[in-house]
């Protein structure tokens, strides 16, 4: 994208430009043939001269067509859809938590990307891609389960963790309040005890039980000083996370009684909740 179409010196590459759509205020027929543009962004700026060749106009501000094919979850409430991109015909209200797909998007001039969303085979309208997040079949094992931050837990004095089996979670909670929520994999054939326990002092950053043919790390004991722990995701002999173990993270039991969690959570778990905290699984 050049500054001088005399000396064609460059101002910036298009990489960070790429598929983006800008205002083009004017154009220079060059005597070496190339039509260049000449490039503002949404707010007014200017960008430099581009040769035509290298873009896609479009009469409007959204910009053109991509093809874009992918499985989204609302994650905003509130958020606008729009029938066209002059029009709003709903907010995402009803769809807040569910599952759509997506067959293109558009890169609009005010700098937000906006998906194409169905339904199925039905239309619903244009979103912006900030209120959605991409969906996979599992839980990302490798993030917090929540974009959120952890609870300081030296602000809660009445801090509790709860372990609700038939939705495989964890709560994080203050009273009756919960703070923070993880997805967990708990006991197959109902090996988790259920009851009321307490965090115990044994806790450490890794372990492998040769029998059971794997191991976790950041584990932290709720039950019989260093049998029934709060912990990782498996690992194997070698260290190595076992995938297809942790792909059962809050959709179904896996463990042998112990509480699996992500890896961040388990880390959290480890690293700041407290001796005595009292644990409650049902």
């Amino acid at each position: 994208m050049y500054t001088n179409l005399d000396s064609f010196a460059g101002g910036r590459t298009t990489t960070a430009n790429y598929q983006r759509t800008f205002r083009i205020m004017g154009e220079y027929k060059h005597y070496n043939g190339a039509t260049y543009y000449s490039l503002y962004d949404g707010n007014g700026n200017w960008m430099g001269y581009l040769n035509s060749a290298l873009g896609s106009e479009s009469k409007e501000a959204q910009g053109v067509w991509m093809n874009y094919n992918a499985n989204v979850l609302i994650t905003a409430s509130n958020a606008a859809l729009y029938s066209s991109f002059f029009n709003m015909t709903r907010d995402t209200s009803s769809l807040y938590g569910g599952v759509y797909q997506v067959s293109g998007k558009y890169s609009h001039v005010n700098g937000t990307t906006y998906y194409s969303l169905y339904d199925g085979n039905r239309w619903l309208g244009y979103l912006a891609s900030w209120a959605t997040t991409p969906y996979m079949d599992y839980y990302d094992w490798t993030k917090p389960s929540q974009s959120k931050p952890y609870p300081d837990v030296n602000m809660y004095p009445n801090l509790s963790i709860e372990v609700d089996i038939a939705k495989q979670r964890v709560y994080i909670k203050n009273g009756s309040t919960n703070l923070y929520t993880m997805y967990a994999s708990t006991g197959i054939d109902n090996s988790t005890p259920r009851g009321h326990f307490a965090i115990q002092t044994e806790r450490g950053y890794s372990f492998y039980n040769a029998n059971e043919g794997m191991g976790a790390r950041y584990w932290t004991s709720f039950l019989d000083h260093g049998v029934y722990l709060f912990h990782s995701v498996p690992t194997d002999a070698n260290g190595n996370y076992i995938v297809s173990q942790a792909k059962m993270l809050g959709k179904q039991p896996g463990s042998h009684g112990c509480v699996r969690l992500t890896i961040p959570d388990a880390q959290w778990i480890n690293a700041h909740i407290k001796v005595g905290t009292p644990v409650y699984i049902y």
